[in-house]
């Protein structure tokens, strides 16, 4: 849970709300632990880091989950003990409640569901990149105002926040060759007044203790001082204060300046709501990104989607290299080329049982889910293994193709629904999500589910007809040869 008060808000009053907002979250009875950190947010935690005196962060430990060995041994004591709510649930729950706390006090409360502590970010996250500071904060401002009304995205943040008081020194070319003094060394006397000159050092021993030396009388947020101090002398000899060459001016700058490889850097992010496709926000954003003018900024997109599009030709390599290793595999066992290419047909059915599991139980298509659809490449063909090896075997005794079909069907119905079967049992704990940590693996059960239900059924049916064709068109062009 991060809190963010309005500019300007004391310590101690952001130590209140955040006490306030550890009490309301303590109330769960989900909750196991929380800790609290006033004055900062981590950016461990999947979250934008920030620093300053209207920051706070509460992090919420949740108790275990209700593991299926748990509920069948102590079911009692896990009820008590235990949760067996998901994460995003009590995320959304928290939201609600702290809603209300969020409008009267004028603070930010963000909720997220962080998984993992070590290398955890946000499902969205872009990077604005450009010279000026303030452009790039204005900029993302007006890009998170239209991230909000995009559907499935929540609490979207900006890295930068305006509102930190400064003392702007803008120095006038034509005043400074006027006087003959140099933009550059007006700077240096200017650094060296506020935050002193370190060239000196004291040696006692062997050691250095470096000498700071910086001009009396002087403070650094008074523009009166400032305007005061001499940087050099005229023809004449008469003192040229530094408000002599510039403009002096109070203004509000950004609390931080990131930087990446030089450039200023200032980023978006947010949470999506569970179940929304990143894909499908990333076009929406990216519209919203392109209504809002920003010459001279580039915008690189980081975090889950940078993941995703690193990841997706490693994964789609690895895919095609086990549909080929498979159907060698198939190709050694069978003796031919045909019947694995007739047995391969099953990758697209499968497939379509993942994606419809996918979409029927509101899941998104993630690299855990992409593990899922590797793993069908091999579960899915024994099926089709089974039916045609049989129907082979009974072609070679003396049966006709349709004979040895029918019978290799009735035959191997009975082991093809027991392995079928043994292995969704076997995935269903996952993807119904009992036990710890099975939030993260339960896209990949689901797939697993979904393909194989959807490819055995198709198996039965199509498999036959398939190879029924490949045979008659195989026997065509042997007759053809012969002839």
């Amino acid at each position: 849970v991060n809190l963010e008060m309005p500019p300007g808000s004391s310590l101690q009053g952001t130590s209140e709300a955040a006490r306030h907002l550890e009490k309301t979250v303590m109330r769960l009875p989900d909750v196991e632990a929380t800790v609290t950190n006033v004055g900062q947010i981590l950016g461990a935690f999947g979250s934008i880091p920030q620093s300053g005196s209207q920051f706070a962060q509460i992090n919420v430990r949740l108790k275990d989950k209700i593991g299926l060995l748990d509920g069948m041994t102590h079911p009692l004591d896990a009820l008590r003990n235990k949760r067996s709510r998901s994460d995003d649930s009590i995320a959304k729950e928290l939201r609600k409640r702290l809603s209300s706390f969020a409008k009267q006090s004028g603070g930010v409360v963000n909720v997220l569901a962080v998984r993992s502590v070590i290398g955890s970010s946000l499902p969205v996250s872009i990077q604005l990149k450009g010279k000026d500071s303030l452009e790039l904060a204005e900029v993302a401002e007006k890009i998170r105002k239209r991230m909000k009304l995009v559907p499935g995205v929540l609490d979207p943040d900006v890295s930068a926040r305006i509102g930190k008081p400064e003392v702007r020194v803008k120095a006038d070319p034509g005043k400074s060759a006027q006087f003959g003094i140099a933009e550059g060394m007006a700077g240096i006397i200017l650094h060296d007044s506020i935050a002193g000159n370190t060239d000196n050092v004291f040696r006692k021993n062997g050691q250095e203790f470096p000498i700071r030396v910086l001009m009396s009388g002087i403070q650094g947020d008074a523009p009166g001082q400032i305007r005061e101090i001499v940087v050099g002398t005229d023809q004449q000899g008469a003192p040229v204060t530094l408000g002599d060459i510039s403009t002096i001016l109070p203004k509000t700058g950004p609390t931080n300046i990131d930087r990446d490889n030089g450039e200023r850097l200032v980023t978006l992010s947010s949470n999506l709501s569970p179940g929304t496709p990143l894909g499908n926000v990333r076009n929406l954003i990216q519209k919203e990104i392109d209504a809002v003018p920003h010459p001279g900024i580039s915008v690189h997109w980081s975090g889950e989607a940078e993941t995703l599009d690193e990841n997706a030709p490693l994964f789609a390599s690895a895919l095609i290299l086990a549909i080929i290793l498979v159907y060698l595999v198939m190709a050694a066992l069978f003796n031919n080329l045909g019947t694995p290419l007739v047995i391969m047909f099953t990758c697209p059915m499968a497939l379509i049982g993942a994606l419809g599991a996918l979409v029927l139980l509101n899941e998104t298509l993630s690299l855990v889910s992409c593990i899922g659809v590797l793993m069908l490449v091999g579960l899915m063909t024994r099926n089709a293994i089974l039916l045609l090896d049989y129907a082979n075997t009974l072609t070679e005794r003396g049966r006709n193709r349709r004979e040895a079909l029918i019978e290799a069907g009735a035959t191997r119905l009975r082991p093809i629904l027991m392995t079928t079967t043994a292995t969704i049992v076997g995935m269903l704990p996952v993807a119904m999500r009992i036990g710890r940590a099975s939030e993260v693996r339960a896209p990949m059960a689901i797939v697993v589910i979904g393909g194989l239900l959807v490819s055995t059924v198709l198996t039965l049916v199509m498999i036959p007809v398939l190879f029924s064709l490949y045979d008659e068109l195989s026997t065509k062009l042997s007759r053809k040869k012969r002839l």
